[in-house]
């Protein structure tokens, strides 16, 4: 087994869509700054190509974690899998995908958000704030780039802000 499958094998997808409760209240994303500021494919030629990536754990997968940590970045991707975070029942892994799900194209590193609230954490913006979350809905992503395991071959991402598209 690659690498790059071990990541997200280490994750399981859950039967039934995880709630969220019905009272988030969020602002347009526009009303959030550091999303505005965020990096983007159209706008930075180092994450479009990021992006594109065919291997998961291409060594420049970790030259770009280290060239933008600690900045922002921005991309459409959906749910790759979740699983609950050691012994919580209200923490999660979130492993995250570029683009639509295609079985037959992935492209993109595998990113990961690790230890997270799917109510407070994910920072949600925009009209359509989802009632529940699972593996394949669609989002757009603003996180922190945060590091690179190489091992496990997870760029490591802090979440921003979370919109559905």
């Amino acid at each position: 087994m690659q690498q790059s499958q071990s990541a997200a094998a280490m994750i399981e997808e859950p039967a039934e869509p995880l709630d969220l409760p019905p009272a988030i209240q969020a602002g347009a994303p526009s009303d959030n700054p550091v999303a505005a500021e965020a990096l983007t494919a159209e706008a930075n030629p180092d994450l479009a190509a990021l992006l594109q990536l065919t291997d998961t754990c291409s060594p420049s997968v970790a030259d770009f974690a280290a060239t933008y940590a600690g900045q922002t970045i921005q991309f459409d991707g959906h749910i790759g899998a979740l699983a609950n975070y050691e012994n919580y029942d209200t923490r999660y892994l979130v492993l995250l995908s570029v683009g639509d799900y295609d079985e037959s194209n992935p492209t993109g590193p595998n990113f990961q958000y690790r230890d997270i609230n799917l109510v407070s954490d994910l920072n949600w913006t925009g009209p359509n704030i989802p009632d529940g979350i699972k593996v394949n809905d669609r989002f757009r992503f603003t996180s922190e780039v945060r590091s690179y395991e190489e091992q496990t071959c997870l760029l490591l991402l802090e979440p921003v802000a979370t919109e559905a598209r």
